[in-house]
């Protein structure tokens, strides 16, 4: 084993030891080597069971992390207790196909399923699945509701991002140098292009903390980002402010897939396995 080095600042550079992840402010013995560029605001928080090698969407609520997989997956959402039990407890819906699922979102009754991935652009239609919260606390998910919709100008677009609105959703492709924006309103099977946002990397996540709109995508350089877009919930995207914020390297952070609201001065951000890290589960404090 290297020798430890206890934690320093300098030049935005993290040093840790080896084998120290925060568990939700808990720290956790594990065999695991922790990046030394990580930005100073993101932490890990554990290594994801197998079951979420190939996560792609997360949600926070009631004291629970729900996660989902994408395309080639199983149609199961899995959920984690907080503080971190280790364990992902998995549920299936029966009644469901995973074509590719690749976000999940919430509103103050729902929480929703992005079946919108797209990455050989043959999709003409997607979906979003539409879960009372009230489902998850009584175990009954027979009574789901599709919304299914188009892009406008029946455009095909790949996207892995959105978040739910009271009033609809807003989408964000996956595209290397410009996100379009999009939105679906609520009894619509449209989606409009609302704008564009210059992030000069793939979105792969979104949430919303804070009445704030959060982004996470990493570009071609390999580096990872978090943007972070005040927009007060309009649709006015050239009215946007957005801050582009350095996470650090891709190859040692991971892929990252999803990101969601722990409270509001935290986020938690997840990433996929690969072939130089595990499925990880991370916590930027602001």
């Amino acid at each position: 084993m290297k020798k430890e080095k206890l934690i320093s600042k300098a030049n935005n550079m993290t040093f840790l030891p080896n084998h120290v992840l925060f568990n939700f402010g808990v720290v956790c013995l594990l065999s695991f080597n922790f990046t030394l560029s990580l930005n100073l605001n993101l932490k890990p928080i554990t290594i994801l069971p197998s079951d979420l090698n190939e996560n792609s969407g997360m949600v926070y609520w009631n004291k629970k992390i729900y996660f989902i997989n994408d395309k080639g997956n199983n149609a199961s959402i899995y959920s984690i207790d907080t503080p971190f039990s280790g364990k992902a407890t998995e549920i299936k819906i029966l009644n469901l196909k995973n074509k590719d699922w690749e976000e999940m979102s919430s509103n103050s009754n729902f929480i929703f399923i992005g079946d919108i991935g797209n990455n050989k652009l043959d999709r003409e239609e997607v979906e979003i699945y539409k879960i009372k919260k009230s489902s998850f606390i009584e175990s009954d998910f027979r009574h789901i509701n599709k919304i299914p919709f188009r892009y406008e100008k029946n455009t095909k677009q790949n996207c892995e991002a959105f978040v739910a609105l009271e009033n609809g959703f807003l989408f964000f492709t996956k595209e290397p140098n410009i996100c379009t924006v999009y939105f679906l309103a609520n009894q619509d099977s449209i989606a409009k292009k609302i704008g564009t946002l210059n992030t000069e990397c793939l979105i792969t996540g979104a949430c919303i903390s804070n009445k704030n709109l959060h982004l996470i995508g990493y570009n071609k350089k390999g580096s990872c980002y978090l943007f972070n877009v005040s927009f007060k919930q309009t649709l006015n995207v050239g009215s946007y402010k957005m801050e582009k914020i350095n996470l650090g390297s891709y190859n040692e952070i991971g892929q990252i897939e999803a990101i969601s609201s722990l409270n509001g001065n935290e986020l938690i951000i997840s990433c996929e396995s690969s072939k130089n890290n595990p499925a990880k589960l991370y916590k930027y404090t602001f």
